[in-house]
């Protein structure tokens, strides 16, 4: 099982003295608004967190104990959901300075303790303390209907067209895709699953377990992500993590490590069949062999390029173009332009560094322009694996294979041998 390693921004650390309890998180589409709800001292209180400004608090007063708590919200924060277990679902509109209670048509003793909703707003998933059924609304949560019949139902997710639902059912996270009965998790992976969310397409599933951490399940490879989780939900389409750690630290983890991109009319190594040459990335495709160390060759699993608009900059960040100059820089073939955050590598590659923290570079002086760059990922049995490639004669490493997926919603079709073209 592959192991992905995550960058972490800590947004915030809860106080000890809150005694925080059934934190759940949120998020609008974008990340652009983030939100948190969970009982401290008798009480509730609901987190705002808008574009890199700081946590707002506001404190919600309840009339007895909750035993759960949900948060979801819809595509830009416009209408937030709550279940708050025996005492209801909610509703805010304006984030969080007001709530309204939703009369549903719930069995008297039968509460909310999971929901998610649709990108709009106006429908809504759930399960309920019987673990019995899962349930949709169509109206706002005023009446539900329920979908699927079953044992042991404890959290429920949605993709933002709500064709696409999940729920932890018993040991297993089971899906409507193709039929309630299927499950997401392969028998052999036995854990206790405590929460989940899926992203916008719906093609990607985030699961916790306590004790042990975040999976990801995409394209029936269960990818252990993140250690130390108590609670989750994703935004920008699954590449952006909003975390709760089991200190009650709430971080932004993101999946997609620094991508290769080079410049239009690079070139790299390749093997022709009878020679290595070098190959501009314009004309390469799936399947093209490509040079990797110990005279080893690689099959290119996905080739991708997108138009990159190149700021003008004075700083040395990582999403502007930066260049190796031949001449300067041993067995450079040409010049080599590359952005930012192109790992360039060692001949060991026991040592990469960004290209933007490399010295040897210098900024692109041409700026506020677009240009076409290309990703490139290499066949591996690990779709999380990356190679060291030779480009322009310097060797830089290559794009993980779920990166290109994640990053640009890119679907392989294995049999065909055209790159894609990805639009800005």
């Amino acid at each position: 099982m592959e192991h992905l390693k995550l960058s972490v921004l800590e947004l915030t650390q809860l106080s000890e003295s809150m005694n925080v309890e059934h934190l759940s998180l949120s998020s609008t589409y974008s990340g652009f608004r983030m939100y948190g709800l969970f009982q401290s001292n008798g009480n509730l209180v609901f987190l705002y967190y808008k574009d890199d400004t700081k946590w707002l608090y506001y404190n919600i007063q309840i009339e007895r104990p909750v035993e759960s708590l949900c948060l979801c919200s819809n595509y830009d924060g416009s209408v937030i959901y709550s279940s708050r277990g025996s005492l209801g679902v909610y509703y805010t509109d304006n984030n969080g300075l007001n709530w309204w209670i939703i009369k549903n048509n719930l069995n008297k003793d039968e509460y909310i303790t999971s929901i998610a909703c649709n990108g709009t707003g106006d429908k809504l998933i759930s399960c309920t303390n019987t673990g019995t059924d899962i349930y949709i609304s169509t109206n706002e949560g005023e009446t539900w209907k329920s979908v699927y019949n079953g044992k042991d139902i404890k959290k429920v997710a949605s993709n933002s067209s709500s064709v696409k639902l999940y729920a932890i059912v018993g040991e297993n996270i089971y899906t409507n895709v193709g039929g309630w009965g299927n499950k997401c998790v392969n028998d052999s992976i036995k854990l206790v699953w405590d929460n989940l969310c899926c992203n916008e397409t719906g093609d990607k599933v985030f699961a916790v377990s306590k004790g042990t951490g975040i999976y990801l399940f995409y394209k029936d490879t269960p990818l252990f992500i993140k250690e130390n989780i108590s609670n989750l939900s994703s935004y920008m389409n699954g590449k952006k993590l909003l975390t709760v750690d089991d200190n009650n630290c709430i971080n932004i983890s993101d999946l997609l490590p620094p991508l290769m991109c080079i410049k239009e009319n690079t070139k790299i190594l390749c093997f022709n069949g009878f020679n290595e040459v070098y190959i501009p990335v314009e004309v390469i495709k799936k399947g093209d062999l490509i040079k990797i160390k110990d005279n080893g060759y690689k099959k290119v699993e996905n080739v991708v390029y997108r138009a990159f608009f190149n700021l003008q900059s004075k700083d040395r960040i990582e999403n502007i173009f930066y260049v190796y100059p031949k001449g300067k820089i041993p067995n450079l073939t040409d010049n080599l332009i590359l952005t930012g955050s192109t790992n360039v590598l060692s001949e060991s590659e026991l040592e990469n560094l960004p290209c933007y923290l490399d010295d040897r570079s210098y900024i692109f002086p041409y700026s506020n322009d677009f240009y076409a760059v290309y990703y490139i990922s290499l066949e591996s049995d690990d779709i999380t694996a990356s190679y060291g490639i030779w480009v322009n004669g310097m060797r830089i490493q290559s794009s993980p294979i779920y990166c290109l997926d994640l990053a640009h919603g890119f679907k392989y079709d294995p049999k065909s041998a055209n790159r894609s073209i990805i639009s800005c």
